[in-house]
């Protein structure tokens, strides 16, 4: 026997305290998801009502209420008022209070608001109210249909209605994307709450068959133990198919909370939700069908290449195929595509090719981006999936075709693109070939083979040295290089030759071909090097070995900071470059410094063509060395080791951890460029002596003293009977005697002066290493991230964002390598202590999709001591395009015109639509739609296309109307940077009229 939440005809109701009984009425609503008799899932509401049970027709005889959220409002009157209302749904109990004057009370108090219920609690209705007068009223309102009991599967259960919608589509239109392509057979596996995973499809053991209710007729089984999914991958994808012990190869979709609030329930034909989850098990049943038709493949592993002529080509396939998306003509269209294949067969000329497997991932990704996206065009309509959703998945993570030069980037691995390189390359065969995905199987599995077949595509012998000469000269051409550098004549020169490979012979030719970069990022085993600045770089090839020469031009004033660690790696920062590389030692260069692999001097002064008495090897130790270039390059050629002026110093002792909350000895470098991060845990302990250790060396210098200054005014020094080229400092004493104290971040050096005396250059020495290491005291940084509607005038918190901290073009917080991140409190408000100082800028980016500024930054902000500094971060909530559709009738008048479709248009290329016009002729075009073709398309002029609704025996005049709009991407890269996407774009109003389609006699038709 099912369990009844069917209310008795006989109502209950105990009357204490009074001779008579009072007259209490009560209305109210329960809405939710509910399953129907048929099987079918819908929103339904439900009255409620005492004394008498409300009439509902519209209704069916008995619901099923499912495993989710519901939602009840409701109003009590009486002819006393009331005092106290306790209501008791299942076993969700609350207590409301009035003033004891009102006769009449709405739960909840606010119009439009509903108390949120679940079912897994129970849903019976019970009330008791308290009067003024003392006599409490117990009663049990009756719902309008009988609820029958909780379904108990713990699930998204609108994935039952989508799986069942995606049948149905297939069967009709499955063979017009691929051949043979249903669903009916395929399982899937859903995951719920609790653990609870549901599967649906055949084959499985009856004793694994879910008892309840069953919707859409689908055969639902629950596993009778845990299927365990690390969380991890839980996060990264929504959906995939997997093979499961016990089960098999199944589509698996994870749950997402949320699917039964309030602003699904009240509008489910508008959620994006909806139709994200729809395209996830579309994507996942063509994965499913290749998995059959092909063979279960495993994913091909990464090969990463280093080549610089290898990157560059791949660049160049990248941006050649979103030219080819978006050529007007054929003939444009298939030049482009010759360029993408020509330049595919120059990087696997040199070596830079995982074939099989981009091949493999271009179709079983790609392809399969591209099957589902078309299946989402055809089947909106049969799938509900609302016109205002567009997935981000469509947009393609390829290098736009209008741009300034790139950033270097090594090693790369060509498989990390091949999803969106296969998209663009079936978008295209859709053009050379329609149709060709249902002749799939004939045709053959590689899409750029296909290409190349349709459009008679072939290449001819050429030496390495001349596909290298193409490839860089196509770069040059399309911008991605740059073609000029400032001379050397004005600038310090900083030169790094970085080890692509294990170095086994050393070259010999040195007519070095250098290219120009926007900053460059180097990962290999044997460096690691980063450059926020522009830099040039040639690569030194020999028939073992591979190198990358980084070339820098550097203002004479700038300051660097070097030092030696373990494996004889040599640690260079400064100026926006950081560098490791293994096995190296640094020369003095006639123009700079230069870092190199050991024994590698002589190939330092072929390339700069300088006799190799001109290139003088430097001595660093394992504390960090500050070089003031401007002295380096002072230096005299007769100077054995040239060092030039140079200050090292490191602070032991213990401190505390106050993460950890134990005891650590640290020994802290005390340099000019300290990343405060490092040290943000720790704290100085009162009782503990430290040991500060100061030396200065300058071989040009004869030092006779150095001194350092305490906080008390005391001064410690070292002097030397014989003046040196090298002076050494010790002092131990208590935190706060030496340093300022740190709080939660190291306040490095406090207040701190060192004095050198030496027989030239003393005051400007002395100027320089006092800006050196001068101490910082500490402020608040306070951070406050709102979102602001421009048209509405109204600002509220804003808390879907990350935030950072920056300084001098460093990220401070968090520090570059954490794996953490900072995201404001529920006020979208966060606050920090930093070092006093100027010139921090605040970032804050977004992290999910949501139609507002990918990013902001904020500053330069100061810090002042023990003073607090406000950062307000403002985003803006993006805007639609507008536009109105009349219709000019015969008498002259104009009205609005409902039901015509708009679409918006790059060239000959449908990003999206249609939005259909309202009764007012209103239509909008949703701004995520808008970001997302400026995401793929970048700023620039975009096409409004409407077509006006058909009329039999009458034909619109024009047939379609065009409007061009000039859209700008977001992109507030910079403090004070504004947003060009938070008014509403308005292309006006579009007229049509319609005249006869067959005019009578005489009437020119």
């Amino acid at each position: 026997m099912r369990q009844c939440l069917w209310l008795s005809s006989v109502v209950a109701m105990i009357v204490t305290g009074l001779g008579a009984q009072p007259q209490v009425k009560v209305e109210g609503m329960l809405k939710g998801y509910f399953l129907a008799p048929d099987g079918t899932l819908k929103v339904y509401r439900v009255p409620f009502a005492f004394p008498d049970r409300p009439l509902e027709t519209d209704l069916p005889t008995c619901l099923f209420p499912v495993w989710a959220n519901y939602y009840i409002q409701f109003r009590v009157r009486s002819e006393i008022p009331v005092k106290k209302l306790e209501v008791q749904v299942g076993k969700q109990n609350m207590t409301v209070t009035t003033e004891g004057t009102k006769k009449s009370v709405t739960v909840p108090e606010i119009s439009g608001q509903w108390l949120r219920v679940h079912s897994k609690l129970g849903l019976s209705l019970r009330m008791v109210i308290e009067l003024i007068e003392g006599a409490k009223i117990e009663i049990q309102p009756q719902y309008a249909t009988q609820l029958v009991g909780v379904q108990m599967l713990k699930i998204d259960w609108r994935d039952l209605e989508r799986i069942a919608k995606i049948r149905q589509f297939l069967r009709e239109r499955g063979d017009e994307l691929l051949p043979g392509l249903r669903a009916d057979y395929v399982p899937f596996l859903l995951e719920g709450e609790d653990g609870q995973w549901v599967l649906i499809g055949k084959n499985f053991p009856e004793s694994w068959r879910y008892k309840g209710k069953t919707p859409y007729s689908l055969d639902i089984f629950v596993p009778p133990f845990r299927i365990i999914v690390p969380i991890e991958i839980k996060q990264r994808i929504l959906a995939g198919v997997v093979k499961i012990p016990k089960i098999g190869i199944v589509i698996i979709l994870h749950y997402q909370p949320g699917w039964d609030t309030l602003e699904e329930i009240d509008k489910p034909e508008q959620s994006d939700r909806h139709g994200e989850r729809t395209y996830a098990l579309i994507h996942e049943v063509i994965h499913y069908w290749f998995g059959q038709k092909f063979g279960w493949k495993e994913k091909p592993k990464s090969l990463i290449f280093t080549d610089l002529d290898g990157y560059l080509a791949w660049i160049i396939e990248s941006n050649v195929l979103l030219q080819a998306l978006e050529a007007s003509t054929f003939e444009e269209r298939e030049k482009v595509i010759k360029d993408f294949l020509f330049f595919r067969w120059c990087r696997h000329l040199i070596n830079c090719r995982n074939s099989e497997g981009e091949q493999l991932l271009e179709l079983d990704e790609g392809a399969v981006y591209f099957l589902a996206e078309k299946a989402l065009e055809i089947g909106r309509e049969t799938l509900q999936i609302p016109q205002t959703y567009f997935p981000s998945l469509f947009f393609l993570d390829l290098e736009p075709f209008e741009h300034t030069p790139i950033k270097l980037t090594l090693p790369f691995d060509p498989l990390t693109k091949a999803k969106d390189f296969g998209y663009a390359q079936a978008k295209l065969l859709d053009k050379v070939i329609p149709g060709w995905s249902c002749n799939l199987i004939k045709l053959g599995t590689s899409l750029d083979e296909l290409l190349t077949k349709a459009i008679k595509f072939s290449t001819t012998t050429m030496t390495e040295e001349n596909v290298r000469r193409e490839i860089r000269q196509k770069a040059q051409q399309m911008g991605l290089t740059k073609t000029s550098y400032p001379s050397a004549e004005n600038y310090f020169e900083v030169i790094i030759l970085a080890p692509m490979s294990p170095l086994k012979d050393i070259p010999t030719n040195f007519d070095l071909k250098w290219l120009t970069f926007a900053g460059c990022e180097l990962v290999t085993k044997s460096c690691k090097i980063k450059s926020e600045r522009d830099v040039m770089v040639a690569q030194i090839q020999s028939h073992r070995s591979k190198v990358l020469g980084l070339r820098w031009f550097l203002p004479k004033s700038t300051v660097l900071r070097v030092k030696h660690e373990e494996n004889d790696k040599v640690v260079l920062e400064g100026s926006g470059i950081r560098s490791e590389v293994a096995k190296s030692e640094v020369w003095k260069t006639p123009q700079g410094i230069a870092v190199v692999p050991k024994g590698w001097a002589k190939v330092l002064s072929s390339i700069l063509a300088k006799k190799p008495e001109e290139v003088i090897p430097m001595k660093l130790s394992k504390a960090w060395t500050i070089i003031a270039l401007a002295a380096l390059t002072a230096v005299g050629s007769g100077v054995a080791q040239a060092q030039g002026v140079q200050v090292t110093g490191v602070v032991s002792g213990q401190f505390l951890n106050t993460w950890t909350n134990t005891m650590e000895y640290h020994t802290i470098d005390l340099v000019s460029d300290l990343e405060i991060c490092n040290y943000s845990l720790l704290e100085p302990l009162d009782d503990e002596e430290y040991e500060v250790t100061i030396q200065v060396t300058d071989p040009e210098a004869k030092l006779v003293r150095v001194s350092l200054l305490l906080t008390d005014g005391t001064e410690v020094s070292v002097t030397s009977d014989q003046p040196s080229g090298q002076l050494t400092l010790t002092h131990r004493g208590n935190w706060i005697k030496i340093f300022r104290p740190i709080g939660e971040f190291i306040e490095w050096i406090g207040k701190l002066a060192i004095k050198i005396v030496k027989e030239t250059g003393e005051a400007e020495l002395t100027k320089f290493l006092k800006d050196l290491l001068q101490g910082k005291k500490k402020g608040i940084l306070a951070v406050h991230v709102r979102i602001c509607d421009l048209e509405q005038d109204t600002v509220s918190a804003f808390t879907n964002v990350t935030i950072e901290v920056w300084r001098d073009n460093k990220r401070i917080l968090p520090p570059p390598d954490a794996s953490w991140i900072i995201m404001p409190d529920e006020n979208g408000n966060w606050s920090c202590p930093l070092p006093k100082a100027t010139g921090y800028l605040v970032r804050a980016l977004k992290f999910f999709e949501f139609n507002t500024c990918p990013e902001v930054w904020s500053g330069p902000f100061k810090i002042e001591e023990n003073r607090t500094t406000h950062a307000q971060v403002l985003f803006y909530y993006h805007k639609p395009i507008k536009g109105r559709v009349m219709e000019q009738t015969s008498d002259g008048q104009n009205i609005a015109l409902p039901g015509a479709q708009a679409y918006l248009y790059k060239g000959t290329n449908q990003l999206s639509g249609p939005w259909e016009s309202d009764s007012d002729g209103y239509f909008f075009i949703p701004p995520l739609h808008i970001d997302a073709a400026l995401n793929q398309y970048g700023s620039g002029s975009y096409t409004v296309k409407v077509i006006p609704p058909s009329r039999s025996m009458m034909k619109p005049d024009p047939l379609e109307a065009t409007k061009d709009v000039n859209l700008t991407k977001c992109e507030r890269t910079k403090p004070n940077d504004t947003c060009p996407r938070a008014l509403t774009e308005d292309v006006g109003i579009f007229y049509f009229t319609y005249k006869p389609a067959f005019p009578g006699p005489g009437g020119g038709g």
